[in-house]
């Protein structure tokens, strides 16, 4: 059986690499994910602002969800770890606080396209703004200027917001 699902991996992998540029219903197969002038935008700012990370072992690193001010301890990494390697959880409550307590990335040097996250959306399209904000802030990607002109938000005013202006007015 294990053979058998290596063939079809292998099989199917061709199907994607092995077409011909010059057919008619050709489509593009890329093997690296395409990185957008919004997601630019959003790992830039996201590198600027004061959200912790903890490198360990210059390949992985630990991103703190919540919103706190103060840096997170080696100790807490540790104890994340161990939970993951032996699944000591007893409780779904410990389990859910277990699983949002961090996000881990795990890259490789400065080969930040080979990165994994355990985030969803990276599981859906192969890039994040936290692996491209880390590679950022590692200075292993650079932005490109269009994306670090746009300001990192502003809030919203006091009160209800106005209506609209009506489009066409009569004279």
């Amino acid at each position: 059986m294990g053979d058998f699902f290596k063939r079809a991996i292998e099989y199917v992998k061709g199907w994607s690499e092995d077409q011909i540029p010059e057919a008619i219903n050709h489509i593009p197969f890329s093997l690296e994910s395409t990185i957008t002038l919004p997601m630019e935008i959003a790992a830039f700012n996201w590198a600027r602002l004061k959200v912790f990370v903890r490198n360990v072992k210059n390949e992985t690193f630990y991103i703190q969800t919540k919103n706190q001010e103060k840096s997170f301890p080696m100790s807490e990494v540790t104890e994340y770890e161990r939970q993951a390697k032996f699944k000591t959880w007893r409780k779904f409550e410990t389990y859910t606080k277990f699983q949002t307590q961090f996000s881990k990335v795990k890259m490789d040097g400065d080969n930040w396209k080979d990165a994994s996250f355990s985030c969803d959306k990276f599981q859906k399209i192969y890039a994040c703004t936290h692996v491209l904000g880390i590679a950022v802030r590692m200075k292993s990607y650079s932005v490109r200027p269009e994306a670090k002109n746009i300001p990192i938000g502003v809030k919203r005013k006091r009160r209800r917001p106005k209506l609209a202006k009506k489009a066409l007015l009569s004279q």
